[in-house]
């Protein structure tokens, strides 16, 4: 193996671990690639740009009519990144499958395993497809209740969202990253890099561009999230998610003392 190449999967092969078309997967990519230069456009003093040959790295291959076509050479952060656009079963199986490969090729002791769209001959073809079939559904059955987990989850968190009204959001935001003598600076340094990869944005840099071009400056982050992003219920469905249970209290606290107000 070439030490300074990077090692990659070809995105005919990707495309079958997700169960998709190849050109559909393709399309996929450009839209992330497009995405990431238009990133790098909008923060320009972003710390670290993105750079999608890091992920993705156009290529070639040729057809079985002798054309050649379009591919690319995908990164294990390639693959990282297409599985955290996936969800369930799928993502867990793809997850599963693109670890198993990468570990492969960088373990040159072990012998490659052959793939099916890799195969000349039809009936070999069919017989290690359905294997790779009858695999990717063993892989599946065995994540089905991690995902029945984790789509419990998504309902207590959508719960958590949709009854609780927005100044009610901002004030749950303020106490959580205290809650319980909890580092309330550390909290909001993982709540808004969490926000930041989600929406690419470097908020130091609109912040401080903000506060230069208008009056009354903004006090923090989360003042620029609300008055000018209007994301707080965006923020604060990604601090369900970091801290559900502690958020899940401070709910109930809410609602019973809004109760007892009620009663007296």
């Amino acid at each position: 193996m070439d030490q300074n190449k990077p090692v990659t999967l070809d995105s005919r092969e990707v495309a079958k671990m997700v169960d998709k078309d190849h050109h559909k997967l393709l399309r996929d990519i450009r839209e992330y690639i497009s995405q990431m230069k238009e990133a790098n456009e909008d923060n320009p003093k972003m710390d670290t740009p993105l750079n999608p040959d890091e992920y993705f790295i156009e290529s070639t291959y040729i057809n079985s009519q002798n054309k050649e076509q379009p591919c690319y050479e995908i990164t294990k952060m390639g693959c990282d990144f297409i599985a955290h656009k996936m969800r369930g079963v799928k993502g867990t199986a793809f997850t599963a499958l693109y670890i198993r490969r990468f570990y492969e090729m960088q373990n040159p002791q072990i012998q490659l395993k052959k793939y099916s769209y890799m195969i000349e001959d039809p009936a070999e073809r069919a017989r290690v497809w359905a294997n790779e079939f009858e695999e990717k559904k063993k892989i599946e059955a065995e994540s089905k209740g991690k995902d029945e987990v984790i789509e419990h989850k998504e309902n207590v968190i959508i719960n958590l969202v949709d009854e609780v009204s927005l100044a009610q959001k901002r004030q749950v935001l303020n106490r959580v990253v205290r809650y319980k003598g909890a580092n309330f600076q550390k909290r909001w340094r993982e709540l808004y890099k969490q926000f930041e990869m989600k929406y690419h944005i470097n908020l130091n840099i609109r912040l401080d561009h903000y506060n230069r071009e208008h009056k009354p400056k903004l006090r923090n982050k989360l003042d620029y999230i609300d008055k000018v992003m209007g994301k707080i219920p965006e923020i604060y469905e990604i601090a369900c998610k970091i801290y559900e249970n502690d958020i899940k209290e401070l709910v109930q606290q809410m609602y019973e003392l809004n109760s007892s107000k009620k009663i007296s």
